[in-house]
């Protein structure tokens, strides 16, 4: 009996650091990474920063979509929604949708902006990060839709792609999925900085 605890300790103790990869993801997990990112997300809180460029800080508020901070502390906001559908097979399909009041329009006219992103997602750690701890979206289709530009719709193709976005995942559960970004820029005599923060929540 006592042999029978030590070899399922043992084996409790392999399996755990394997399931764990962010510092926010649950302790214990009988989902593999890949299960678990699996279905459709909705974004529940963004937040982005730059400091530097007209525009130094994006929120999103439920109730009121992006809200934007400008450098000289005013603020606007517009609708927005954000879906990513992760299938199991690689692939994945992120939708975009964005309100643009007739103030923020060059034309003076409001329109809403449909985008749809299509490619190819990876896990991805590795060199001083832990393994699959990060995610590349390597993009192959993007479709743009405005409303106000009648049936005219853009659509850029990217035949295999070799560059992709890559997200450091800080949380990922059966129900929230975080990631996050941060990067500077040098140049000689100063640096630019951004960061984003993202939280999803499954549908």
């Amino acid at each position: 009996m006592i042999r029978k605890t030590l070899i399922a300790i043992l084996l409790l103790g392999m399996i755990v650091p394997a399931c764990k990869k962010g510092d926010e993801d649950p302790f214990f997990s009988l989902r593999t990474r890949k299960n678990r990112l699996t279905g459709d997300w909705k974004v529940e809180q963004y937040e982005k920063y730059s400091d530097y460029g007209p525009i130094r800080s994006i929120r999103y508020v439920k109730d009121s979509g992006l809200v934007f901070l400008r450098e000289d502390s005013t603020s606007f906001a517009r609708p927005f929604s954000w879906v990513i559908s992760f299938k199991g097979d690689g692939g994945y399909t992120a939708e975009m949708r964005e309100n643009f009041p007739a103030d923020s329009s060059s034309t003076g006219t409001a329109y809403t902006l449909n985008t749809v992103e299509k490619g190819e997602w990876k896990f991805t750690g590795g060199n001083g990060v832990p393994n699959r701890s990060e995610l590349i979206f390597l993009n192959e289709e993007i479709t743009r839709e405005r409303s106000d530009q009648g049936s005219n719709i853009d659509i850029v193709s990217i035949s295999g792609p070799i560059e992709g976005e890559v997200y450091s995942i800080d949380r990922l559960s059966n129900k929230e999925f975080w990631l996050s970004y941060s990067t500077r820029t040098s140049y000689p005599f100063y640096a630019e900085r951004d960061s984003l923060t993202v939280h999803f929540v499954k549908q």
